[in-house]
């Protein structure tokens, strides 16, 4: 049954995490308004506002599971404007410090498709909603109300001057990695919001090519995994709407990419597997190459301290993670949903803002450790690793190790990266003991010919 309305509601930030949040909104309020600094394209076109938008991004299969729960037929929307659908066992390939991961059939499915897209065909769907209105070309200023409440919300027109005063009964930040949120509240005479920073200074570079005719490929995604110390290098391919490759390198300190287009290749020849560099040497680039260094993990942890009862901050606004682990979209998607299950059980709660941040914050617990735990390993000097570290780091090398031969271990690691199963199912019984058999000779890949070892690059 549909909650009782509750007046106007107020959505900052017109990404994946505002237009999601926009969506579950509608649910409880009577109206609800986007608003958002950029003035947004009619069709799908990157945009000032989303620097990352330029490279991969990936929308798990859990996101994309619950995209389609918030607005059906979206997925549908998605291939008929040149998305891919492909299964994640047998269309992924991936490469670790264990060799290739094994190619197996999953019935788990990913969205290969570019960022604008899914954030255009997401825009499309919230906007059709009734009581769902855009205020583009109009960025949210400051807060008006007090330390128990927000009132109304101030705005300032792109390069224009002051835009209107939108009053609300319910405000939500999701303005990314730049969200002036901390501040806003600070002025409303709030403590300051204690935050957690864990970065280890990545840097991607990204380029689209167009996919040259005839090419043939057993995979839609490719991904060769760093394994820092020695080979600290990485790179995605993502098939994309247009006939298209976005191919992202990733490194980090001296191993960075660079945005000179001549380095893009030679920088693609030095990792653990040839076959990034062939690809992108059989194809023609239709962009220059584009660099992002904003890839740190940040929470803020807002559920510490005392905030407006009617405010509340999600998406990368309250919990930004590295990109390269793609938790971005999916975790933006659950949190708008918590946030609607959250408003259906104790909206009215005085406390409400403070209540639903904690439980975004012990919801976020899981991916933080994944993000923060991987990167740890670019970190110079690393952090000491204590013996249960130590127990868990080789645990996970058996498993990885497993995972090139063996389906049933394959696809309990696939359903936890993409956050279909808990952690912890990969250390139930079942699991735990297949990796604990003696350790095999590994096959040879399932996607080429020949078995390709991390340290083979010929």
């Amino acid at each position: 049954m549909r909650a009782r309305p509750r007046g106007h509601a107020v959505v900052l930030g017109a990404g994946v995490a505002g237009l999601a949040t926009a969506r579950v909104l509608a649910d409880h309020f009577d109206a609800v308004t986007i608003v958002e600094r950029d003035r947004l394209p009619a069709e799908p076109a990157g945009r000032t506002g989303v620097p990352q938008g330029a490279h991969v991004h990936g929308l798990l299969a859990r996101g994309l599971r619950e995209i389609e729960a918030l607005v059906p037929g979206i997925t549908a929307d998605l291939v008929a404007r040149g998305g891919l659908v492909v299964d994640l066992g047998g269309q992924f390939a991936r490469l670790t410090h264990a060799g290739w991961l094994l190619r197996t059939p999953s019935g788990i499915a990913g969205l290969c498709a570019s960022r604008p897209l899914i954030e255009w065909a997401l825009r499309v769907r919230v906007l059709r909603l009734g009581n769902v209105r855009l205020l583009d070309g109009h960025a949210a200023e400051t807060l008006l109300g007090d330390r128990q409440r927000v009132t109304a919300v101030a705005t300032r027109r792109a390069g224009d001057g002051p835009g209107p005063v939108i009053a609300a009964d319910f405000v939500v930040d999701t303005t990314g990695r730049g969200s002036r949120a901390p501040r806003w509240l600070a002025a409303l005479g709030c403590p300051t919001v204690p935050q957690t920073v864990l970065d280890a200074r990545m840097c991607y570079a990204s380029r689209h090519f167009a996919i040259p005719p005839g090419w043939s490929a057993p995979w839609r995604m490719l991904y060769v995994a760093p394994d820092p110390p020695d080979r600290p290098r990485a790179a995605f391919i993502g098939t994309i709407e247009g006939n298209r490759w976005i191919v992202t390198l990733q490194g980090a300190g001296p191993a960075a990419p660079v945005a000179d287009p001549g380095s893009f290749l030679a920088f693609a020849r030095t990792l653990a597997s040839p076959r990034v560099a062939e690809a992108i040497d059989a194809a023609e680039p239709l962009c220059p190459v584009r660099i992002t260094r904003a890839t740190g993990n940040r929470r803020w942890h807002y559920g510490r301290t005392q905030q407006p009862d009617n405010f509340v901050v999600l998406g990368d606004a309250a919990c930004s993670l590295n990109p390269v682990y793609a938790q971005g979209m999916t975790v933006s998607i659950l949190s708008a949903q918590l946030l609607g299950q959250s408003l259906a059980g104790d909206g009215a709660h005085p406390a409400f803002a403070t209540r639903f941040q904690r439980r975004l914050e012990r919801a976020s617990d899981a991916w933080w450790r994944v993000c923060t735990r991987g990167d740890q390993r670019f970190l110079t000097p690393r952090p000491a690793s204590g013996r249960w570290a130590t127990v868990r780091n080789r645990y996970l090398a058996r498993l990885q190790a497993g995972a090139t031969r063996d389906p049933q271990i394959r696809r309990a690691m696939l359903e936890v990266s993409e956050l279909l199963r808990p952690p912890r199912r990969l250390a139930s019984p079942a699991i735990a003991l297949r990796a604990a058999l003696p350790a095999r000779p590994p096959a040879p890949s399932s996607w080429w010919p020949r078995r390709e070892h991390p340290m083979d690059t010929s």
